[in-house]
């Protein structure tokens, strides 16, 4: 009757030696009767528990007590099974205690919910990294399977793979997975993210697939990887979660390992939507929404950090207020379409400028500012000529030519203040003095 249940069925005697186990415990836990008769049967499943946590169970017993608790139980193979234990203590007439049976069931997969949930959403509570939060589900993923080794991917609005957590997986692996674009042969993970379902490759040394990827990653001794692409309530592709094996055979992509990845993919991609829903509002938080360089709030931190910088190296820096010339004009002409059109434009033309060094931003309308580190009065004027030639290139809106020209006006650091917005308020008075001129003029702050 025993061996019809699909639950572990135990008896220990009352020092927890081994006396009997159905065939459920067999399939359970990989042991045959003759391998854990006489063994002890608490310490030979649960071997990471204390010596408290034992004491607490026998002392139960002892007093006739039936113990129920939920545990984590080590099979032969060195599987991790999370239990539902009932022990039940056996008394002889004069109450001594005879004998223990213990009944397992399974509860691995509720147990892996309950605990990745609580420690995900913790982890989230306290605001931790994304790669952190992704790094926390491998390796409780690897305590629970230690056959496989897991790896989390993202993938971009570009389709490129970028390595976020595999803590089991050698950095020189993952770093070469950086940047490559997702496609219908791009080994298990790209590939998976390409066909959006899961890719299942035994054979690494021989499935095409890996043709390209294998003298990565067979050289780690890894013979087969199974990978599941991480998608939003849209369906689109977030990342992919893969299973590395050194192995085939029953073990790859089994029922068990299923029911792992179907525990995580949904935390994976609740931890990833919520970092990109963090960056979206940090983005507008201190983003121009329209042109994507900095607004005048980030603009003003980043400036006084470089500032600083300036002043630790005893250097100048010089602050351009650009405003364009006859910008309502063209608004009027081509409507705003045009008019924002022009406006992300020329904000491409200033990011070109900044290749190399220095910040930028745009302040309201058809307002920018730049600040360029280690400029002293010798050379910008030829930086002023640099940046005007640049913004005054032919530009075609709506199949019309539009003329481009603005007026910039000019404060030098530490000459003309040593604080960004005295700089820009001076950069900006000399914008004016600058359109009074006529267009696509610039001039200097007058240092009283």
């Amino acid at each position: 009757m025993a061996d019809t249940t699909d639950a572990a069925v135990l008896i220990t005697d009352a020092q927890g030696l081994v006396v009997y186990h159905n065939s459920g415990f067999s399939r359970m836990f990989g042991w045959t009767l003759d391998e854990v008769r006489g063994q002890h049967g608490p310490t030979l499943l649960a071997r990471q528990a204390s010596e408290e946590f034992f004491a607490s169970i026998r002392k139960e017993l002892l007093a006739g007590r039936s113990v129920k608790v939920d545990e984590l139980i080590i099979s032969k193979e060195g599987r991790r099974h999370w239990c539902n234990l009932v022990c039940n203590p056996v008394m002889d007439p004069e109450g001594e205690w005879l004998y223990t049976i213990s009944v397992l069931l399974d509860i691995t997969r509720t147990k892996i919910y309950e605990v990745l949930n609580n420690r995900v959403l913790e982890a989230m509570a306290r605001d931790l990294p994304l790669i952190e939060v992704l790094e926390m589900v491998c390796e409780e993923v690897e305590q629970i399977a230690p056959e496989i080794s897991a790896s989390i991917l993202q993938v971009d609005d570009e389709g490129v793979l970028h390595p976020l957590a595999s803590p089991s997986l050698p950095f020189s692996y993952s770093s070469q997975l950086d940047g490559v674009v997702i496609g219908p042969s791009v080994g298990s993970c790209g590939t998976a993210a390409w066909r959006k379902e899961p890719v299942l490759v035994t054979d690494i040394a021989t499935d095409p697939l890996w043709a390209d990827y294998k003298h990565l990653i067979l050289p780690l001794g890894y013979r087969s990887c199974w990978s599941t692409p991480i998608m939003n309530k849209d369906s689109k592709v977030l990342g992919t979660f893969a299973f590395y094996y050194r192995e085939s055979g029953p073990h790859v992509a089994s029922a068990f390992h299923q029911q792992l990845v179907q525990a995580c993919i949904y935390l994976c991609a609740l931890a990833m939507e919520r970092e990109q829903t963090r960056l979206r509002i940090r983005h507008l938080a201190y983003y121009d929404a329209l042109t994507g360089l900095p607004n005048r709030s980030l603009l003003q931190a980043s400036a006084d950090q470089l500032l600083q910088q300036q002043h630790s190296e005893s250097q100048s820096a010089a602050v351009l207020f650009i405003d364009l010339d006859r910008f309502k004009h063209v608004n009027d002409s081509l409507g705003h379409s045009g008019g924002d059109a022009l406006l992300c434009a020329v904000a491409d033309r200033i990011k070109g400028l900044l290749r190399h060094a220095g910040i930028a931003g745009r302040l309201s309308g058809d307002e920018f500012v730049m600040v360029l580190p280690h400029t002293d009065c010798e050379h910008i004027g030829l930086l002023i000529e640099r940046v005007q030639s640049t913004l005054m290139q032919p530009l075609h809106l709506k199949d019309t030519a539009v003329d481009v020209s603005a007026s910039i006006g000019v404060a030098v650091y530490p000459q003309d203040g040593h604080d960004i917005e005295t700089l820009i308020h001076r950069a900006d008075m000399a914008m004016y003095q600058a359109k009074k001129a006529g267009r696509g003029r610039f001039s200097f702050s007058v240092r009283k």
